[in-house]
């Protein structure tokens, strides 16, 4: 199947609201988002995340705004006249049906021509890689079996948009990422608008173009996975997409971030002067000093709290005058006498480049 095939569509939301009682599952939600993007939802539960999706897809009635899909409003349409594909987290295949007859069931009820069904079904199973079980029961597969048929039945009609509900949470963590991979290399080889609710902060992170963080009902974030990580907007934002240092502090006149010690944090903020602010420093931003300072670096005595073992990283936590501060470190930079350094208990210096650092402000 070839990105010509699929004319993808964009969506336009305008002021989405749904209620339940006192609790707004969203909250003035406007959002564009891009013919043939992949575009993941992010958000804790009761962000709102899942109600925008259904929204998205006619299960749910709003309370207020407008859905348009390709300049088309989509208010009173039915889900099955929306031509959407959707891909659940339980898969909802049936269970006394072929994988082959799974997968031709949305073209055999929208009455296409039986011999167009068996080559667009052929061609599904070979993308998928499931040709050599195109006869067996959807209950003989194994669960990323079932994820990927229930992938191509979604895609076998060529919808121009495709709404995933969390489909990867039901697996284990090694399947998980092998069919990150594999959605993603689908979607850019059919060119739909895909749509992806998750709480997985890596899941959104690695298979994304733009990522959507939702709090409270209302959109948080939108940007591309490196915008939101690198460049929170808020405390929230940047605490939630992954560990994050924040270092409190104002603004002084020459427009750097600095506590009430004096210790600069970041340099040209960009905010005016009196302002209070906190910089968002991400765990790998911290290194080990044991020398003078780097030109341009900040330092800060810590106490370690703990040590996990990461593989080809350490995490140590700290605590410091600053706050409790988390510090990635690669293995290659701890050598034998170094581990005994920072074993909790010990007092270790960090440091980072104050030009470098993001600060929001408070």
């Amino acid at each position: 199947m070839t990105s010509t095939e699929i004319t993808a569509s964009p969506i336009a939301l305008r002021g989405l609201a749904k209620h339940y009682g006192a609790t707004r599952a969203l909250d003035d939600v406007s959002l564009d988002i891009p013919a043939g993007s992949f575009t993941a939802i992010l958000g804790p539960s009761g962000s709102g995340k899942t109600t925008l999706l259904n929204a998205l897809g006619g299960f749910t009635t709003l309370d207020a705004g407008a859905i348009e899909v390709s300049g088309v409003d989509m208010a009173g349409v039915e889900p099955s006249k929306r031509g959407f594909g959707y891909v659940f987290q339980q898969y909802a295949l049936f269970p006394h049906m072929t994988i082959a007859e799974n997968i031709a069931f949305p073209l055999v009820s929208r009455k296409v021509d039986r011999a167009q069904i068996k080559e667009r079904v052929t061609r599904m199973l070979e993308m998928v890689e499931l040709s050599h079980v195109a006869d067996r029961d959807a209950s003989q597969l194994s669960g990323g079996q079932q994820q990927r048929i229930a992938l191509a039945r979604a895609l076998v009609y060529e919808p121009a948009v495709i709404l995933l509900d969390e489909p990867l949470a039901a697996l284990d963590r090694r399947l998980r990422e092998s069919l990150r991979a594999e959605l993603r290399q689908v979607h850019d080889r059919v060119g739909s608008t895909f749509i992806l609710v998750t709480h997985d902060q890596e899941e959104a992170m690695s298979m994304a173009d733009r990522i959507v963080v939702m709090r409270n009902g209302k959109v948080e974030q939108v940007g591309t996975p490196a915008e939101v990580y690198d460049t929170p907007v808020s405390e929230f934002v940047a605490t939630f997409l992954g560990d994050c240092n924040l270092m409190r502090g104002t603004v002084d006149s020459a427009g750097g971030l600095v506590t009430e010690d004096g210790l600069l944090i970041a340099r040209a903020t960009g905010l005016p002067g009196g302002t209070d602010g906190v910089a968002a420093i991400r765990p790998e931003g911290l290194r080990l000093v044991r020398a003078e300072p780097e030109a341009a670096e900040s330092v800060v005595k810590a106490t370690v709290e703990s040590q996990q073992f990461m593989g080809r990283e350490v995490l140590i936590a700290c605590s410091s005058p600053v706050g409790r501060l988390l510090a990635r470190v690669p293995r290659s930079r701890i050598n034998a006498h170094a581990e005994e350094e920072t074993r909790p208990g010990c007092v270790v210096q960090l440091g980072w480049t104050v030009d470098s650092v993001h600060v929001i402000e408070s």
